[in-house]
């Protein structure tokens, strides 16, 4: 194995171990979590001394911060000179392009640390995950193939009727081993608040967030239902080959006009756009590509797009669109701004 593989394998084995250890710290652990726990203890050798040495440390910090010169409190924070400059910053006219751009990176840098702060530790503990970028092809224990997409994460919950599956973050392409006299077990993927129950079929799912979901069929038909009554429209729909329907406790199951070729055709190695609006298109860029991609120019946030991009040449499709779209590019570590 390359030493940086090696590298980057170790430190998310630390990661995931400094994890485990703080829920157990804490005693969050529900049943499913003890499970999961267990799973993770199982699969590798490596998982249990990783546990206990993260379980010693977190043990010596809480001994280190019961200390007297830990224990004093914190003084008040002084207010410092920075904090007069950045205000005459932000309060200066006029604000041109360039500035407004880096502001808006900073902002994105900060909402996105605070909003995913507390939700960021349940995929670094799921059984199976992906790199932003990184597609990865799965086999479940049942025999079940399955695309793990971009930047997305994956539990395998299986028991004696259910095959069940979470969708923890991104999105995916199922091809389950149909229900059977050889696996009569039902097939269930849950995310977002929906649960989608196939018999032999294929069908992408995404979670764009805690309580939305997309799913387009791509072969025979799904069932979805959501886990509690929505707000308005309907709880369950059964979907066909070429139905895709966006689902929220908000807004329930609604069709979408998003083909499920064009929503999966991430799985083929490629983006496909018709008519979709410029802002909408950099997030779906965004979610192949690492770093924070930003538009800075509210006028050209709705213009429409209709492209087809490789995902192994996404710096040349945004070299594409600001052309098309006459904007500017600024590069900020881990952000990228067009203005």
């Amino acid at each position: 194995m390359h030493p940086l593989n090696r590298f980057g394998r170790e430190r998310r084995l630390r990661r995931q171990a400094s994890l485990w250890a703080v829920r157990l710290e804490a005693g969050e652990l529900t049943p499913a979590g003890q499970r999961r726990l267990d799973r993770w203890l199982a699969r590798d050798a490596r998982h249990g001394p990783a546990l206990a040495d993260a379980e010693r440390v977190w043990a010596l910090a809480g001994a280190c911060c019961d200390a007297p010169p830990l224990a004093q409190p914190a003084p008040q924070a002084r207010r410092h000179p920075w904090h007069a400059c950045a205000a005459s910053w932000w309060r200066a006219t006029p604000m041109t392009p360039r500035r407004r751009a880096v502001a808006l990176a900073a902002l994105a840098l900060m909402v996105v640390g605070v909003v995913n702060g507390p939700d960021a530790a349940a995929p670094w503990l799921a059984d199976y995950r992906s790199g932003v970028g990184e597609i990865r092809s799965l086999v479940l224990p049942d025999g079940s193939l399955v695309l793990l997409g971009s930047n997305s994460a994956l539990d395998v919950e299986y028991d004696a009727t259910t095959r069940r599956v979470r969708l923890l973050r991104g999105e995916a392409v199922f091809s389950p081993v149909p229900t059977g006299a050889a696996e009569p077990r039902r097939f269930v993927v849950a995310t977002a608040g929906g649960s989608m129950t196939a018999l032999g079929t294929r069908y992408a799912v995404r979670r764009r967030d805690a309580g939305h979901g997309w799913i387009g069929v791509l072969q025979h038909h799904v069932e979805l239902a959501l886990d509690r009554p929505p707000a308005s429209g309907d709880a369950r729909a059964a979907l066909t080959a070429g139905d895709s329907a966006a689902f929220s406790h908000a807004g329930g199951i609604a069709r979408s006009d998003v083909a499920p070729a064009r929503g999966a055709a991430w799985a083929d190695g490629y983006l496909v756009f018709e008519g979709d609006p410029l802002e909408r298109v950099l997030q779906r860029i965004g979610d192949f590509r690492p770093g924070q991609l930003i538009l800075a120019n509210r006028d050209a946030a709705r213009r429409p797009v209709n492209a087809l991009f490789h995902l192994d040449n996404l710096d040349g499709a945004l070299a594409t669109l600001r052309g098309e779209m006459r904007l500017k590019q600024l590069r900020l570590p881990g952000v990228t701004v067009l203005y």
